[in-house]
C-alpha cells in the first residue's frame, strides 16, 4: 500500500468516525499524491455533503462519477446531493444509471421513486415503488412510500392498505401513523378513527409539531373543543413555536365564535409578524368575514404584491374589488397562471379568480374556460365515486324507513334543538340564515360541524357504518348523540337562546337530528337546479364537495340529494319547511312572515333589512348577505346554458 492509499484508508477510517475535518485534511493529502484518484474525490464529496456544502459536494461527486461512470455508489449519492439541491431531473438521470448496473437496489429504487413523485410521474413512482416492496417484502420503509404514492393518485383505499402493512411490519412506524391519521382526518367517513392514530404518533414523537398541531386542528373541528384547548396549553409548555401556537389559538377562538377575540389576537400577532404570510392571511380572511372588507382589501393587496402568485389573494381580490379584464390587476393574475414555477395550487385559485372577473366582464365563453380549467385541476387531484354516492344514499333510503324512524324517535329529546338549515351549497341557507340571526331571539351558529363529528364519532363506537350503525342504537344512545351536540353548540348562543346550524350538508343527517328531536325545526333551502349547479361549479371550495369539480358528477350529486330530501318527507312525520330561493327573493316580506312562523317566532322589521345585522359570515355567500337583495341573479346561468349540456342531461327533471 503506497503513502496515498494509507493516507487515503486514514482518511476512510476519520470519516466513519465523524470527525470530517481531519478526514478531509487526510483526503487533500492523498489528493496531492494521487490527483486523479476517483475514490478520492468520491470521500471528499461525501464529507462536503456531510457538513452541509452541498454546492461543493455536487462538483466533487460530478468529478468522481466522469472518472468512473460505471461507480454505482458514487453515482447515487451524486444522485443524492442534487435531489437535496432540488436539481430533480439531474437526479432523476444519476438514480436511472444506479438501477441500470443494480436492478435490485432498493435504496437506489426507493430515491428513484421518490424523484418520481416529485416530479409529477406518479405512474413510473409507483412502478419503482412496488418493485420495492416486491424485492423486500418485509420493508416498512417501502410500503409506507407506496402509501404517499398512493395518496397522491387519490387511491386511498390502497394508500390504507399499504400504511397498514408498513405498520404490521414496524408497529412504531411513525410516518405511517401519522399518514394514516391524516388520511382518516381528511376522509369524512372515518374522521373519527384519526384521533386514535394522532395519539399513537404524538406517543412515538412527542417533539414533532407538526403532528401536534394536525391533532389540535382535528379536535377543534370535530367540535372537541376543551379537548383542543387542553392540546393548546400542551402544546404551548413543549414548544417555542410561534406564530404556529398564537394562530391555532386564533383557530379555536373561532370555533367557540368568538370572532372579536379572534381579531385582537390576530392585530397583535400582525404587528409582531407582519412578513409572515400565514398571520396576514388570517387576518385579511378574518376581517373579510366580519365585514371589514376594506381593510381585508388593503391585507390581500399586500400579500399579492408581496407574492404575485398568491392564489389565495386573488380569490378574495376578485370578489372584494370590482375590477373588471382590461384592469392592471387581471393582467398580474393571467401572467401569475402561466408562470412555469408557480404552485399548481395556486394556479387553480387563480384559474377561478380570472373566472369571476371575465364574468363580471360579460366575457362567459372564457369565463367558463377559466373555470372548468380551474375545476379538471382540483378533480385531477381528488378522489370521487359517483356510484358509491348514489349507493350510499339508497343505503340511507333503506336504514331509514318509517318503521325505524318511529321505533327510534325520542319522546322526550335532550333539550332545545337548534334551527337547521340544511340543502346544496350555493342555494341560499346562508341568506335564510342572516335574515333568522337578524331577529331578536336568534343567534347564528354557522356552518356547525358537531352533528356530523357526533354520527362518526358514535358509528365508530359501536363498531358500523353509516348509516348503518343505527340499527345497533339504543334510545339512551340516540339521547347522548343530542346532548353532546348541545353541550358543544351551547355557548354560541346568545340572549335570545335560539341557535341556527346552517351546514348544508345536514340533509344527510336529518334522519338523526328527528329521532333526537320530532319537533326539531328544519329549513330546506332549494334554487333552480342549474343555479344552484353552476354557481358550485364557479365556486372553489376550502374543503370537501369532491362531486364539484365535474358537471356530470355535480348533476349526479344533486340528482341524489333530491332523492334524499323527496324521502325525508316522506317519512318525517313533523313538516320540513322548503324555502324556495327565487320565490324569496320576489316577495321577501311575505316569505320571511311565513318563514318566522315555521320557527315560531313574531315577526320584526329588522329581518327584512338582514343586511344590515353585524355577524361574522365564513361562507362563499359572505359578501352577498351584507347587500340587500336583487333579483338580476336569479337567470344568471343562462349565460352559460351551452356549456351545462352535460349537466343538464344528468339532471333531467330532478
Amino acid at each position: 500500500m503506497n503513502v496515498a492509499e494509507q493516507r487515503f484508508q486514514l482518511a476512510v477510517n476519520l470519516f466513519n468516525q465523524g470527525q470530517l475535518e481531519a478526514a478531509r485534511q487526510e483526503c487533500q493529502a492523498a489528493l496531492r499524491l494521487a490527483p486523479k484518484q476517483p475514490d478520492i474525490l468520491h470521500l471528499l464529496g461525501l464529507i462536503a455533503y456531510r457538513g452541509g456544502n452541498l454546492g461543493e459536494a455536487e462538483k466533487l461527486l460530478t468529478r468522481a462519477s466522469k472518472v468512473m461512470p460505471g461507480h454505482a455508489d458514487c453515482l447515487f449519492n451524486l444522485g443524492v446531493v442534487l435531489r437535496d439541491r432540488g436539481k430533480l431531473r439531474d437526479a432523476l438521470r444519476q438514480f436511472n444509471r444506479v438501477v441500470a448496473l443494480r436492478p435490485d437496489s432498493i435504496d437506489a429504487l426507493i430515491n428513484l421513486s421518490l424523484t418520481q413523485r416529485d416530479l409529477g410521474d406518479l405512474a413510473a413512482a409507483e412502478e419503482n415503488s412496488r418493485k420495492v416492496v416486491e424485492l423486500a417484502p418485509r420493508s416498512s420503509a417501502g410500503f409506507n412510500n407506496l402509501g404517499v404514492i398512493y395518496s397522491l393518485m387519490n387511491r386511498f383505499a390502497d394508500a390504507e392498505r399499504a400504511w397498514r402493512k408498513a405498520i404490521d411490519l414496524k408497529p412504531d412506524h411513525f410516518n405511517a401513523i401519522r399518514n394514516l391519521a391524516q388520511l382518516f382526518h381528511r376522509w369524512d367517513a372515518r374522521a373519527a378513527k384519526a384521533g386514535d392514530y394522532y395519539r399513537r404518533a404524538i406517543d412515538l414523537a412527542p417533539g414533532d409539531l407538526t403532528v401536534a398541531i394536525d391533532y389540535f386542528d382535528y379536535l377543534t373541528e370535530m367540535g372537541l373543543l376543551d379537548e383542543a384547548e387542553a392540546m393548546l396549553e400542551r402544546m404551548r409548555a413543549d414548544f417555542d413555536a410561534e406564530p404556529d401556537l398564537t394562530l391555532a389559538e386564533v383557530r379555536l377562538l373561532e370555533a367557540r365564535g368568538r370572532d372579536a377575540d379572534a381579531l385582537v389576537v390576530l392585530d397583535d400577532l400582525s404587528s409582531r409578524f407582519a412578513s409572515n404570510d400565514g398571520v396576514e392571511h388570517s387576518l385579511a380572511k378574518l376581517l373579510e368575514r366580519t365585514g371589514r372588507f376594506d381593510d381585508a382589501i388593503t391585507h390581500y393587496r399586500a400579500l399579492a404584491e408581496r407574492n404575485p402568485a398568491d392564489g389565495l389573494a386573488y380569490m378574495a381580490l376578485s370578489d372584494l374589488v370590482r375590477f373588471d379584464v382590461d384592469d392592471p390587476l387581471f393582467a398580474k393574475m393571467r401572467r401569475a397562471a402561466k408562470r412555469p414555477d408557480t404552485d399548481p395550487l395556486d394556479v387553480e385559485r387563480l384559474m377561478f379568480a380570472m373566472g369571476r372577473v371575465q364574468d363580471r366582464s360579460g366575457r362567459f365563453d372564457d369565463a367558463f374556460s377559466s373555470f372548468a380549467a380551474g375545476n379538471r385541476m382540483r378533480r385531477a387531484r381528488l378522489d370521487y365515486d359517483a356510484d358509491l354516492n348514489e349507493r350510499f344514499i339508497g343505503r340511507m333510503c333503506d336504514v331509514f324507513d318509517r318503521e325505524r324512524m318511529a321505533a327510534l324517535t325520542l319522546t322526550s329529546p335532550p333539550g332545545e334543538s337548534p334551527i337547521f338549515i340544511v340543502g346544496m351549497p350555493r342555494s341560499g341557507t346562508t341568506l335564510a340564515e342572516q335574515v333568522l340571526a337578524s331577529h331578536s331571539k336568534i343567534s347564528a351558529g354557522g356552518e356547525l360541524t358537531h352533528m356530523p363529528a357526533n354520527v362518526r364519532r358514535q358509528a365508530d363506537r359501536v363498531g358500523s357504518e353509516v348509516p348503518e350503525f343505527v340499527a345497533d342504537l339504543s334510545a339512551e344512545d340516540i339521547r347522548e348523540l343530542g346532548q353532546s351536540y348541545l353541550a358543544a353548540v351551547s355557548p354560541l348562543a346568545g340572549a335570545g337562546g335560539i341557535l341556527t346550524d346552517k351546514l348544508p350538508q345536514n340533509f344527510l343527517n336529518v334522519g338523526i337530528i328527528r329521532m333526537i328531536w320530532p319537533g326539531a325545526r328544519i329549513i330546506h333551502t332549494r334554487r333552480h337546479p342549474l343555479a344552484t349547479c353552476f354557481s358550485i361549479f364557479s365556486q372553489l371550495f376550502q374543503a370537501s364537495h369532491n362531486y364539484a369539480y365535474d358537471l356530470v358528477e355535480l348533476g349526479r350529486y344533486y340528482r341524489d340529494y333530491r332523492t334524499l330530501m323527496a324521502h325525508w318527507h316522506s317519512v318525517c312525520d313533523e313538516p320540513i319547511y322548503d324555502l324556495d330561493y327565487e320565490t324569496f327573493v320576489q316577495n321577501p316580506e311575505v316569505e320571511t312572515r311565513r318563514l318566522l312562523d315555521y320557527c315560531g317566532l313574531e315577526f320584526e322589521d329588522a329581518c327584512l333589512a338582514f343586511h344590515n345585522t353585524d355577524r361574522s359570515v365564513r361562507t362563499a355567500s359572505r359578501i352577498q348577505v351584507r347587500q340587500p337583495l336583487y333579483t338580476s341573479s336569479l337567470e344568471h346561468w343562462r349565460r352559460y346554458e351551452n356549456h351545462l349540456r352535460p349537466l343538464m342531461e344528468v339532471i333531467g327533471d330532478a
